[in-house]
């Protein structure tokens, strides 16, 4: 959904969609349907040394996403899907960011304040406020979601930070 709306407003942003291949297939058919004249390409058709930003729409496997070249992503997204890995998974995503994302970027992120996960037989808590935010991060908007508030009575954060990056 945010994909569609961003290139409503904004037609020559170029959008890369790292996702789980279970659920690319249904962002690829939502997208193509509002955008059908835009580029796309798909995962089966990443090549080495393909210049992803020819396209308006790059969809990569997470194993893909080594592919994204250096500082050169300005806005990141990430919806309610931290709260569904461990924290060293997150941790990579968090390292893949900081290497992906410009100096001048910024990060929205929207997902669970805690929760229970249940990671090699034992329960552990996915906290919001524990992922690797680091102190040379800026804050532009840090809050309690009203997002979700409607549907659940599980709490969200909703944050929009500038991400410190690795230079």
């Amino acid at each position: 959904m945010f994909c569609r709306i961003i290139k409503k407003y904004y037609p020559s942003v170029k959008i890369v969609i790292v996702d789980l291949p279970q659920s690319i297939p249904y962002s690829i058919i939502s997208l193509l349907y509002a955008n059908p004249s835009n580029t796309y390409l798909l995962p089966h058709e990443i090549t080495s040394g393909l210049d992803i930003s020819t396209y308006d729409f790059v969809f990569l496997l997470p194993d893909q996403a080594k592919l994204i070249p250096e500082h050169a992503v300005d806005f990141a997204i990430n919806t309610m899907s931290f709260q569904e890995m461990s924290n060293s998974d997150i941790a990579k995503y968090f390292e893949l960011l900081r290497k992906i994302l410009k100096d001048d970027n910024l990060f929205y992120c929207l997902n669970a304040v805690e929760k229970p996960m249940i990671i090699n037989k034992k329960e552990h808590a996915i906290r919001f406020f524990e992922y690797p935010w680091k102190e040379r991060d800026e804050d532009i908007s840090y809050s309690l979601s009203p997002i979700e508030h409607h549907r659940t009575t599980k709490p969200f954060y909703e944050r929009i930070t500038r991400l410190a990056v690795n230079n």
